[in-house]
């Protein structure tokens, strides 16, 4: 099985597309059958921001991913610095 691990580093606006075809991506692979990982880091975690309040399509594509088993892990530093305290 072929494994991929995903690196955002950028935040989700809507003029700057990169979290919305880095969220694509893993899903693409992971209809694939291969192993993807998404690791969020610098403005890349503000995707988790205002989680509950907010729904895009990156945030709602995301989300299907997350229940299908998307593994997604954070920078603690990032986290921190974007005062996120709690997880989706």
């Amino acid at each position: 099985m072929s494994q991929a691990l995903i690196i955002l580093h950028a935040g989700p606006e809507e003029e700057n597309p990169r979290a919305d075809t880095a969220v694509r991506l893993a899903g693409a692979m992971l209809a694939d059958n291969k192993e993807v990982r998404l690791f969020l880091a610098g403005q890349g975690v503000l995707i988790l921001r205002d989680w509950d309040k907010t729904r895009n399509s990156v945030h709602s594509l995301l989300g299907e991913l997350l229940e299908l088993g998307l593994e997604v892990q954070c920078c603690g530093s990032s986290l921190k610095a974007q005062a996120i305290e709690t997880l989706p």
